[in-house]
């Protein structure tokens, strides 16, 4: 489904879900506006891991059995401050693939502020 479609459905279920019928109510912005985005984070492709590399994100593990995951995208603030810690813990606690979806929520959540 195209985007637009995925948009258009929204503002049609939205105005749907009404008490009054199709066409009779105002729309709450707001709601619309959350359903939207929220369909927009579905359109972000997944993320492609290397081994504990992907794009611009790398999760590193430490001796003592520490994962941390970091954004490395942000040149400007590398120079500054290094990259971006994004998530980490020990790995007792936290998994690989908890830290693979941190990054992916990170990912999809910086693609759809371009759009907002």
């Amino acid at each position: 489904m195209k985007l637009i479609e995925m948009i258009a459905e929204e503002v049609i279920e939205a105005d749907c879900s009404n008490d009054r019928g199709f066409g009779s109510s105002v729309l709450d912005p707001d709601a619309v506006a959350a359903s939207i985005t929220a369909r927009l984070h579905e359109c972000v492709k997944p993320l492609e891991w290397d081994g504990f590399c992907s794009g611009h994100y790398k999760i590193e593990v430490e001796k003592g059995g520490i994962a941390n995951l970091y954004f490395y995208g942000n040149a400007a603030d590398q120079e500054e401050d290094g990259p971006e810690l994004i998530e980490g813990g020990y790995l007792t606690l936290v998994g690989l693939d908890d830290l693979k979806a941190a990054a992916q929520a990170h990912y999809a959540k910086a693609s759809v502020e371009a759009f907002l």
